[in-house]
């Protein structure tokens, strides 16, 4: 699925490029947390086109860093592709609401005395839906903060996501 991803963000950065609209393509990435437990603490990428005034296209992939108890430990990755719409706009701050569709991907090693060490994987479609906000500093560097809900078979949470665009 990474390697699904990476070719999405390949192929926006081409057709930016070859199409002459290099300037709506941003890229950044930042800081995630979220409640329950499989979302403890991560980092994130993204990689967004902005279509016109109001829509914006992006590829984002969110990496929460393994949580350890006692005899075992979790890893969490989540691969988004989303759209982004602009609700309220003025010169210095917007407010944009989120929806989108992505696969997570985790899995659980664990050390049972009468087993000894396992690993179990698995994953499950996504429905992202949420709610952001951009604070305009500068033309270039646009900081960010949303609240999600990443609807998951049987593991519905609360993500936060906090981080800063740069505009190409």
């Amino acid at each position: 699925m990474t390697k699904t991803i990476q070719k999405t963000i390949w192929l926006i950065l081409f057709l930016g490029m070859s199409t002459g609209v290099f300037a709506q393509l941003s890229v950044g990435g930042g800081i995630a947390s979220g409640t329950g437990n499989l979302y403890p603490f991560g980092v994130f990428g993204r990689a967004a086109y902005q279509i016109n005034d109001k829509i914006t296209a992006a590829a984002t992939v969110n990496y929460f860093f393994p949580k350890k108890v006692p005899s075992a430990s979790t890893s969490y990755t989540q691969f988004n592709l989303e759209g982004f719409y602009t609700l309220l706009d003025n010169d210095w701050l917007s407010a944009y609401g989120i929806g989108g569709i992505g696969y997570s991907a985790y899995s659980v090693k664990y050390d049972v005395p009468v087993l000894g060490k396992t690993k179990f994987s698995d994953g499950n479609f996504v429905v992202n839906l949420g709610a952001g906000v951009r604070y305009k500093v500068s033309d270039k560097f646009v900081p960010f903060g949303e609240v999600r809900v990443p609807i998951i078979q049987n593991n519905t949470r609360l993500l936060v996501n906090i981080g800063v665009m740069v505009n190409l």
